[in-house]
């Protein structure tokens, strides 16, 4: 609340196009708005967005590039947080989003932009979790032993904060938090007595770049 930059306006709802008739999404799962946000003592007008993607990723890539386009269209400047539902590993049927596909894909089209996490995929890992046998689907239950390195385990790099790479810059790198304690726990399933959600929290600092 206190970056709103009243001299600029008030939010303002964003109606999103670009191919999403085609793309799997329901209402809700997308948020998107102009907000004028202060940085010192300058007001600019971000696109703020938040995305829960499908269960197999493949809506995340349309999703994303339609709010590059209204970005663009619109003058503006990208700040947004997805569940987008990437996975470690490559589907040969293309069932599933691949997370190096996914990368790819938002270095391509108008208004670019990038994610804050550092390191490699392997280290973005925001879900754990894996069926029990206290569930009628048996033939997607997962041994308590077998729990990481288990196919049928949801243990995968999903969740991402990205920006538009000609206005901001990272000032600290994305940190996950599975326990509600600002700290990550590694080898606990998700979600727990304690942390309620089955994804990780991430968090990152933005910095407006400099104007040249």
């Amino acid at each position: 609340k206190a970056r709103l930059g009243e001299a600029g306006g008030v939010p303002e709802e964003c109606i999103l196009g670009g191919g999403l008739a085609r793309a799997d999404v329901a209402d809700g799962d997308i948020c998107a708005f102009s907000v004028p946000l202060r940085f010192g003592k300058t007001t600019k007008r971000v696109l703020l967005a938040s995305f829960h993607g499908d269960t197999a990723g493949l809506a995340s890539t349309p999703v994303v590039n339609a709010v590059r386009k209204h970005a663009a269209d619109s003058d503006l400047r990208v700040v947004m947080g997805l569940d987008a539902n990437t996975h470690t590993l490559e589907d040969p049927a293309g069932k599933t989003k691949f997370v190096g596909s996914f990368l790819k894909d938002l270095e391509d089209g108008p208004e670019p932009v990038k994610h804050s996490w550092e390191g490699k995929p392997s280290d973005w890992i925001t879900t754990f979790n894996a069926r029990s046998y206290l569930q009628p689907q048996l033939n997607k239950a997962v041994k308590y032993e077998e729990r990481l390195v288990s196919k049928s385990t949801d243990r995968n790099p999903k969740d991402y904060i990205l920006f538009s790479a000609s206005a901001f810059e990272v000032a600290s790198p994305a940190k996950k938090d599975n326990t509600g304690g600002c700290f990550f726990e590694e080898g606990i399933d998700l979600p727990t007595l304690t942390f309620p959600s089955d994804h990780a929290i991430v968090a990152s600092s933005l910095r407006l770049r400099a104007s040249p």
